[in-house]
């Protein structure tokens, strides 16, 4: 009997908010976990986070998915750690597990193995991209540590998965990335747990309140302020709309304060953070997903592909991957700005016009099906990336 490829998923730092653990990278994770071939892989995942409840929570939930171990380093979390133990316990952990391939996900975890993993004996390196590699919103001296550590580390990396084109191309140009090392595998929804929502188009009842909503964490990156900023134009040419926001973060009270400001807090509903995403976007009549240009902070966003599954129109700016998922015009409309004039003037025309949004909506879903769809998965070897590699339906 052949013995099991042995992996160690690193992924560092891993400081979630309190609600909503993780994001999209345990979303990811999670998917790893419930469609990997456990036959031909052993695997354990390895976190670095500093708030031990929440990491307890996380171990709970991805151990009770399938056969993998979790364990949260300390050490490795915040970086100053490193050099107080931290890359001496994670070398230990390498050498004693002695995995074929180490797989590291934020650059943080790209930086740490990196520089321990030839000592621990870790023979294959493979990164994964979750958006930008910095952010532009970090401090100019974490990103020149940054930009310094992966100089020392890209050379050693075996391959490098994008999440979108987007990404790797930001990578090969801000951090001279070899173009020849970076593969894209776009993330995949389990499109069981997003059902297309049917009876589109909405009835042609123009009493009928049409719900505009917003799922994100609540950050300046994300300007959850433009929907409120753009409400006021928007209810003077379609009265019957309410908005919901669902996300939390530091945002959060400037927002009920600035729609109270305008005269619109009637007209919101703040669900805070939620759990049953795709319930909550059967609600939406209209989605809408922003974020700043200027910050290089998305990769490919999960809401975007959540409400395209779902099949709910969507308006979303043009930043990272979203134009590899939006087609203007044909499975929803990009912004082009951060301008909420913009932004009102496009949920007016989706709102007056319900039969091209229902055309929009199920063409979303078509595209979702055909390559955002987490039934066609990858596999990893020591040489490459082998995927999309079969169909589980």
């Amino acid at each position: 009997m052949r013995s099991k490829i042995k992996v160690v998923w690193l992924s560092s730092p891993w400081c979630p908010h309190s609600e909503g653990i993780g994001g999209g990278t345990l979303r990811r994770l999670k998917n790893w976990i419930k469609f990997w071939d456990w036959e031909r892989y052993e695997i354990k995942l390895v976190l670095g986070g500093a708030n031990f409840e929440n990491m307890a929570r996380i171990k709970h939930q991805l151990e009770a998915m399938g056969p993998i171990s979790v364990t949260n380093l300390e050490g490795l979390y915040p970086v100053h750690q490193w050099f107080l133990g931290g890359l001496s316990k994670l070398r230990k952990y390498l050498k004693r597990f002695n995995p074929d391939i180490l797989h590291t996900i934020f650059i943080q975890s790209d930086i740490a193995g990196g520089l321990v993993r030839r000592t621990a004996g870790v023979s294959v390196h493979i990164s994964s991209l979750e958006g930008a590699l910095v952010p532009s919103y970090a401090s100019r001296i974490k990103r020149f540590f940054y930009q310094i550590g992966y100089a020392f580390i890209r050379s050693q990396l075996n391959a490098i998965i994008a999440l979108c084109h987007a990404t790797g191309y930001d990578a090969v140009r801000d951090f001279g990335v070899s173009q020849n090392k970076i593969r894209v595998i776009y993330s995949g929804l389990d499109l069981n747990e997003f059902p297309f929502k049917s009876g589109w188009p909405y009835l042609p009842n123009q009493k009928k309140t049409r719900t505009v909503g917003f799922i994100a964490r609540l950050s300046r990156e994300k300007i959850p302020s433009l929907l409120v900023e753009a409400a006021p134009r928007v209810l003077e040419s379609v009265p019957n709309v309410r908005f919901v926001i669902a996300g939390s973060g530091p945002e959060e009270d400037n927002l009920k304060l600035m729609s109270e400001l305008l005269g619109v807090r009637q007209h919101f509903i703040f669900l805070g953070w939620i759990d049953k995403v795709a319930e909550t976007l059967s609600t939406f009549d209209l989605f809408v997903f922003t974020s700043k240009f200027a910050s290089k902070f998305e990769g490919l966003p999960w809401s975007i592909l959540e409400a395209q599954s779902v099949g709910v129109p969507t308006i979303a700016s043009a930043v990272g991957g979203v134009p590899e998922v939006i087609k203007d015009g044909h499975n929803g409309i990009l912004l082009h700005s951060n301008n909420s004039n913009e932004l009102a003037e496009k949920i007016i025309f989706m709102l007056e016009n319900r039969e091209l949004a229902a055309r929009m909506g199920r063409e979303g879903r078509r595209i979702i099906e055909k390559k955002f769809n987490v039934s066609v998965y990858f596999d990893i070897n020591p040489n490459w990336i082998k995927g999309p590699k079969k169909s589980l339906n």
